[in-house]
């Protein structure tokens, strides 16, 4: 059985794991985004683009892109 999202969530954050963090925040706004849902997809984007740019990771600049596509940046 897959581990559930938060599980994952947690063992990247536990193990500091920046890069699967942002990765995993940013499938949980793809999902959300394919659902029709904007604020929660935005919010997912914002944690992992905040994350990104404390920890300098090439992904920022994208996410950036994807916030300032939907007026929040």
């Amino acid at each position: 059985m897959p581990a559930h999202p938060d599980t994952k969530l947690h063992h990247a954050l536990a193990a500091g794991d920046h890069t699967e963090v942002v990765r995993l925040y940013t499938a949980a706004a793809d999902e959300a985004e394919q659902d029709q849902r904007l604020d929660e997809a935005c919010f997912f984007l914002t944690q992992g683009w905040i994350l990104a740019l404390h920890h300098d990771l090439a992904v920022a600049g994208g996410l950036q892109k994807r916030l300032s596509e939907h007026g929040r940046v």
